[in-house]
């Protein structure tokens, strides 16, 4: 898949890409860009109590 660009440097996107499914669509993101991201919401997720979501602690 060729990305033009300008559409890369808006988004940031370097060599390394990572494809991830979201609902009905795809994204494409800068693979330390994701890294990031996934660690912060890991670290959101895991302080999620009871209340929040029962059954799952």
């Amino acid at each position: 898949m060729t990305i033009p660009a300008t559409l890369r440097n808006y988004a940031g996107l370097g060599r390394e890409l990572v494809v991830i499914g979201a609902g009905n669509r795809a994204e494409i993101w800068d693979a330390e860009a994701w890294e990031t991201y996934l660690a912060e919401q890991e670290k959101a997720f895991s302080e999620t109590d009871e209340d929040t979501i029962p059954g799952i602690f």
